[in-house]
């Protein structure tokens, strides 16, 4: 069998001074060794060679080709943005009958459907691919980004204090850009 998308190589014995002539589906090639590109289901069916040597036709020797099925392009997604230390997941559909082949930042690899990262790291940011195997055949790759994100420095603060009872405390924090603060 090959899969959808991949090179039906039809052979037959070479014979010096011969002739080839090769039919199948929408097909015909004089060829010993044809050759079938990007093959479709449309190329599904049976092959015949007749050969020629000295004005002789010999009877048709045939192959049946089978063509599988490609799965699809995944649908793949994440649980970023987080913060280092946090857990993000790689997330995709159940395909049946399918393996997973994941790849990614810092030499990444993974064979698991959705996996999962405990205490993120910067290194783990980055784009991530997902192509997976069903009955031998591959689809193209699918590409996810994850966002691993710095906290923060620490904030300076400062106060009017001391201060005396029943005056006003002033907390003052340094302003960064983008940031929202909780007292």
């Amino acid at each position: 069998p090959v899969c959808e998308g991949g090179v039906i190589q039809l052979s037959s014995p070479f014979l010096s001074t011969a002739s080839y002539n090769w039919t199948g589906p929408g097909f015909n090639s004089t060829l010993r060794e044809p050759q079938i590109l990007n093959a479709t289901t449309a190329n599904a069916g049976t092959y015949t060679v007749s050969i020629t040597v000295d004005g002789c036709v010999s009877s048709g020797g045939s192959v049946s080709q089978v063509i599988k099925s490609t799965p699809a392009a995944p649908v793949i997604s994440n649980s970023s943005p987080v913060c280092i230390g946090a857990t993000f997941s790689l997330n995709t559909p159940i395909v049946i009958g399918a393996s997973y082949t994941w790849t990614g930042p810092n030499g990444f690899n993974s064979t698991e459907q959705q996996p999962s990262f405990n205490n993120a790291q910067l290194v783990n940011a980055g784009n991530y691919s997902l192509s997976i195997s069903v009955d031998g055949c591959s689809s193209s790759a699918s590409t996810t980004t994850v966002v691993v994100n710095s906290p923060p420095a620490q904030v300076d603060v400062t106060s009017t204090g001391p201060v005396c009872v029943s005056e006003q405390l002033q907390l003052t924090a340094q302003e960064l850009p983008a940031a929202s603060y909780m007292w």
